[in-house]
């Protein structure tokens, strides 16, 4: 007889869709299709407009860690079908933009705020409740959905607005994901195996659902640990790196004379290794020590960012983007993993909640910087990425203090 599918499968799909339409990865794919038409019609420089990702960067510091623990205290799947509704009506809001700028800095303030837990927080603890052994894997394909979902959006919503203008593609885009995404994760989605009779990862006889608490370490246990602090300070600086590097990646690529087209294409190709990164080191991670996965993974964009520096143009620019991409992909899956290996579920979502604001602070500085970086110091491009490149060594160095962990 046939073996059935373990449900944790359907739960996977269902997280690789829900983050794929989540309020992270719109506000990164949106904001470039929607900068021109704003700015052409409300009279919006695009320094003012790509304050809307910042504001939204900051707030989400503030936010993830609370997100977190809700979702650890009142159940994942309930915190996540609430911030999708959320979602929905602060998109279509956008239709009825007026030319007060406050007004657009102000939802995005509120998608940080409101919609939180339909970001990888909250789907990563979703997931690591049905698995164990199959854990990495699981968890790239679910967060390989921000690849996917950038790539789509990017695709759909140009064509939208070429057909129908900004204001009618606002609308539409928050009604696909309420007509589509919304009812499905409200099918699909749930909170633990137990909750329909499982066990982890389908081992076993059925299980009666759990009436006790998960086993794990609370945060204040964790962030006194060796451990915690050591992955914060490393992961602060992938963060300021990695996006340091990957959101200059079309104009360093035109002061080296590429056409804006290719220049373009080398950032969609880049989106493209995200999601190869994430469900590859996925899978290496149920077979290797995470951290050595993690090391290896971050030998492409030093390698990558170095080739950049010395000026590789065409062919090997476009493979040195792909790079940073693998690297951005691979990174994520392995917070992921090692927050369920070290501390477990009893506070999963509040912990990986802290490292989501250590990465995204560094996420936040990271371009900042790196701007300042060419505008004021001399030899603009080639020094600061070299920089860059001093940080992931740093960061590779400091993860050969990251202790073992048991599988379970």
């Amino acid at each position: 007889m046939a073996r059935r599918l373990f449900y944790g499968w359907v739960i996977t799909g269902a997280a690789a869709l829900g983050i794929a339409s989540s309020f992270s990865v719109l506000v990164v794919t949106i904001t470039p299709i929607f900068s021109r038409p704003l700015a052409a019609e409300m009279g919006w420089s695009l320094s003012q407009i790509y304050l809307g990702p910042l504001v939204a960067g900051i707030c989400g510091l503030l936010t993830a860690p609370f997100i977190g623990a809700l979702a650890d205290r009142a159940g994942a799947r309930r915190i996540v079908l609430i911030s999708f509704v959320m979602e929905v009506l602060l998109l279509a809001s956008f239709r009825y933009l007026t030319p007060a700028i406050f007004g657009y800095w102000l939802r995005y303030a509120l998608l940080a705020f409101l919609c939180m837990g339909t970001t990888q927080i909250v789907f990563g603890r979703i997931v690591s409740a049905w698995f164990s052994r199959r854990l990495g894997l699981a968890l790239g394909i679910a967060l390989a959905g921000v690849g996917v979902g950038g790539y789509i959006w990017s695709l759909l919503l140009q064509k939208l607005i070429d057909l129908y203008g900004w204001r009618d593609t606002y609308l539409a885009l928050a009604m696909l994901i309420g007509a589509v995404t919304l009812p499905l994760l409200w099918l699909l989605l749930r909170d633990t195996p137990a909750s329909v009779g499982m066990q982890v990862d389908g081992a076993g006889a059925p299980a009666a659902p759990s009436t006790t608490g998960e086993s794990g370490t609370r945060l204040l246990e964790a962030v006194r640990s060796r451990q915690y602090q050591l992955m914060a300070v490393t992961y602060f600086l992938l963060g300021l790196s990695l996006q340091g590097a990957q959101l200059h990646v079309i104009p360093l690529l035109e002061s080296h004379g590429m056409p804006a087209q290719l220049a373009a294409a080398a950032q969609g190709y880049m989106l493209a290794t995200v999601i190869v990164g994430r469900v590859t080191s996925g899978l290496l991670l149920d077979h290797l020590f995470a951290p050595r996965v993690a090391q290896g993974f971050l030998l492409a964009p030093i390698l990558g960012i170095c080739a950049l520096t010395l000026g590789a143009s065409g062919g090997a620019a476009v493979l040195a983007a792909m790079g940073i991409g693998l690297a951005v992909g691979g990174e994520s899956d392995v917070i992921a993993y090692l927050v369920r290996r070290y501390w477990g579920l009893r506070e999963y979502g509040r912990i990986y909640g802290t490292f989501f604001s250590f990465f995204g602070a560094g996420s936040a500085i990271g371009p900042a910087l790196t701007a300042w970086g060419v505008a004021h110091v001399h030899g603009g491009y080639s020094r600061v990425l070299w920089v860059h490149v001093g940080v992931l060594v740093l960061a590779v160095c400091l993860m050969f203090g990251f202790k073992t962990y048991r599988r379970e």
